[in-house]
C-alpha cells in the first residue's frame, strides 16, 4: 500500500512537470538584470479520471512556479539585427503537492495525505542555460531560441498512510522520501517590440500551445488519467537595453514601422537628450553624430563682429545637445551613442528640415541712376555737403530698394536684411597734402547691424569727397542678405536669399580753386542683380562706415 502510493504521487508530479519544465524565455543584454521570466501551473484532481478504478481522488492540488532571472550579453548587431547570447541565469523554482487519496470497500478503507515540496534556487552556468536573443529591428520583433537544463532539482516527500478496517482500530504510518531530478526543455518564442515601451519584452501566454514537446496532448493525457484540470501560464518582462532620442522631453527615436521622422524649421532651437532604458542603466561615453545638413550651436552678430559658432568636440560628447538647422533636408539622420555596461549602443532620429522658400527683389528708378556726394569744409570750418554735384538723378528717390516675398504661413516669424560691402578705391589729393595718395581694398559689415529689420531695405551708395582731393575712384560691391527667424525660444536668424549687386563712382575735380565743379563720369548701379539662395552665413570682422582708415599709397 505504500510502495504504491509513493509511486502514485512520484507519476503525478512527473507528468506534471514534464509538462511545466522550463519554457523559458529571454531576457537581455550588455549586463542587465531585469529579465525575468516566470512559469505558474496549477493543476487540480477529481475522480473522474481512469484512476478511479483503483482508488479515489479527492481535493488534489499541484502548485508550480519556475521564475528565472535572465542576463543576456550582446554578441554582435548591425543596423537591422541585434544578437544576444545568454551570459548567466539564476533559477528559483517552488513545487508544491497536498490532497487526499483511498481506496474504500466493504472490507475497510485507506486514505493518503500527500503533503510534497520540491524546492531549487541556484544559479546556472552557460552549460546549462543556452538561449540566443534576436531582434530585429527592421521588422520589430524579437525571438528567443535555445535550450535550458535545470539539474539536481531535491524533492521530498511526507506521507501519512491511515488505514482502518471494519472492526479493528485504525493504523496511521508516516513515510517520508527524498530524491533529485533533472529537467531540460527546447525554447522558441517569438513576438513583437512594444511601439511605446520599446526596452521591455513582455508576454503572457497559456502553456499548453507554447512551442515544446508536450503541448495540448499532455494536458489530455494528465485530464483523461486523473480527471480535473489543469491552469498554466508562463508570463515574462524582459528588458532589452537600448538608447533613446528624446526632444524636449518626448520620444522621438525613429521606428522603422511607424516612420516617425520629424518635421522641423530651420533657424529652430533642436534641444535632444539621450536616455538609457531601462531607467536604472547608466549610460557614459555619450557621442552624437550629425552626419547630414548645415547646422550650428549659434550664430552671434553685432556691429563689431558677425561669426557662426560650431559645435565643438566637446558638446557632441554630452549627453544633451543643442543645435540649429540652417539650410533644408530630407531624412538627415542623427546618430546617439553611449556605452551601457560595456556594450555600445545607439539610438537614431530622423529629420526633414524645411525653409521659407520666397523670392527677394531690387527696384532701381528708370533713368540714369548715377550720383555722388561732396563734403567739404568752408571758411569758417563747417562741414558743407556739395548736393549739387548729385549727377543727373532720375528723381528724388534714387535708392536701390529692396523687397521679398510675404513668408508662408506654415513658417511664422520674422525676417531681416544684412548687407556687407567689398570696397576697392583710391583718391588722389593736392601735392601738398601730407598724404596725397590713399587707398582702400576691405570688405565689412555696411554700417550697421541689422542692416534694416522689417520686409523692406533701401541703399543710396555715393562716396565722402574731401576739399582737397582730386581724383576719386570707388568700385562697391554689396552682399546684400535676406534673414528669417521662426517663432520660438532660443530660435535664430538663418540666411534665405543674397542678392549681389555693384556701385561705382568716379569724380574728378575741374580746379583747385573751384570748390563744387567736379566732372562726375561714372556713378551707376548694375541694372539687373537678382538674388539667389544662400548658400551660408554672412560673416564680418569690420564694420565699413564714413570713418574706416583708409592706407596711405605706396
Amino acid at each position: 500500500m505504500t510502495n504504491f502510493n509513493k509511486f502514485y504521487v512520484f507519476y503525478i508530479f512527473s507528468t506534471i512537470f514534464m509538462l511545466f519544465t522550463l519554457n523559458t524565455f529571454a531576457s537581455d543584454i550588455d549586463q542587465i538584470r531585469a529579465g525575468t521570466i516566470e512559469i505558474r501551473s496549477r493543476g487540480t484532481a477529481t475522480d473522474e479520471g481512469i484512476a478511479t478504478y483503483g482508488f479515489n481522488l479527492s481535493d488534489l492540488v499541484i502548485d508550480e512556479s519556475l521564475k528565472l532571472n535572465l542576463v543576456f550579453k550582446m554578441d554582435r548587431g548591425n543596423e537591422r539585427m541585434r544578437i544576444y547570447e545568454i551570459e548567466r541565469a539564476e533559477v528559483d523554482f517552488e513545487h508544491k503537492i497536498s490532497g487526499k487519496t483511498g481506496v474504500e470497500t466493504e472490507a475497510g478503507m485507506v486514505k493518503i495525505l500527500v503533503p510534497q515540496q520540491g524546492q531549487l534556487k541556484k544559479e546556472l552556468s552557460k552549460s546549462d542555460c543556452d538561449l540566443t536573443l534576436y531582434i530585429d529591428l527592421k521588422k520589430q520583433t524579437y525571438k528567443i531560441t535555445g535550450e535550458v537544463i535545470v539539474s539536481s532539482i531535491p524533492f521530498s516527500s511526507k506521507e501519512k498512510v491511515i488505514s482502518k478496517i471494519a472492526g479493528t482500530p485504525p493504523q496511521v504510518e508516516d513515510l517520508s522520501d527524498e530524491w533529485t531530478e533533472d529537467r531540460e526543455e527546447e525554447i522558441d518564442i517569438e513576438g513583437e517590440l512594444n511601439l511605446e515601451q520599446k526596452d521591455i519584452l513582455e508576454g503572457r501566454e497559456s502553456f499548453y500551445g507554447a512551442p515544446g514537446e508536450f503541448v495540448d496532448w499532455t494536458k489530455s493525457f494528465w485530464e483523461g488519467l486523473f480527471g480535473g484540470d489543469i491552469e498554466a501560464t508562463i508570463s515574462w518582462e524582459i528588458r532589452v537595453p537600448m538608447l533613446v532620442i528624446e526632444q524636449d522631453g518626448e520620444d522621438i527615436t525613429y521606428d522603422f514601422r511607424k516612420n516617425n521622422v520629424q518635421e522641423e524649421i530651420v533657424g529652430k532651437k533642436i534641444n535632444l537628450m539621450g536616455k538609457v532604458k531601462p531607467s536604472h542603466l547608466k549610460a557614459s561615453d555619450h557621442e552624437w553624430t550629425l552626419p547630414g545638413g548645415k547646422y550650428l550651436k549659434e550664430f552671434r552678430a553685432s556691429e563689431d563682429k558677425g561669426e557662426k559658432v560650431e559645435l565643438e568636440e566637446s558638446d557632441k560628447k554630452k549627453q544633451e545637445i543643442k543645435f540649429n538647422w540652417y539650410d533644408e533636408g530630407d531624412k538627415l539622420k542623427l546618430i546617439y551613442g553611449a556605452d551601457v555596461e560595456g556594450e555600445k549602443l545607439y539610438a537614431e532620429a530622423l529629420f526633414n528640415v524645411k525653409k521659407p522658400e520666397i523670392t527677394m527683389r531690387a527696384e532701381i528708378p528708370e533713368g540714369e541712376f548715377a550720383f555722388a556726394r561732396v563734403t567739404y569744409s568752408d571758411e569758417e570750418g563747417n562741414t558743407v555737403t556739395g548736393d549739387e554735384l548729385i549727377y543727373d538723378p532720375p528723381s528724388e528717390n534714387y535708392s536701390i530698394k529692396f523687397t521679398h516675398d510675404p513668408l508662408p504661413s506654415q513658417f511664422p516669424g520674422e525676417t531681416q536684411y544684412v548687407q556687407l560691402v567689398h570696397t576697392v578705391g583710391r583718391v588722389e589729393k593736392h601735392e601738398d597734402v601730407l598724404d596725397p595718395c590713399l587707398k582702400i581694398n576691405k570688405k565689412g559689415l555696411d554700417k550697421t547691424y541689422p542692416y534694416s529689420p522689417g520686409p523692406e531695405a533701401t541703399d543710396a551708395p555715393g562716396v565722402p569727397v574731401k576739399y582737397l582731393d582730386l581724383n576719386i575712384s570707388v568700385t562697391n560691391h554689396y552682399e546684400m542678405y535676406l534673414m528669417f527667424k521662426p517663432e520660438g525660444e532660443e530660435s535664430i536668424f538663418v540666411p534665405l536669399r543674397v542678392m549681389d549687386w555693384d556701385w561705382t563712382g568716379l569724380a574728378k575735380r575741374k580746379g583747385i580753386d573751384d570748390k563744387l565743379k567736379w566732372d562726375i563720369s561714372g556713378s551707376k548701379i548694375r541694372k539687373d542683380p537678382h538674388d539667389r539662395k544662400a548658400e551660408d552665413y554672412p560673416e564680418w570682422d569690420l564694420r565699413m562706415h564714413e570713418g574706416v582708415k583708409w592706407d596711405v599709397c605706396k
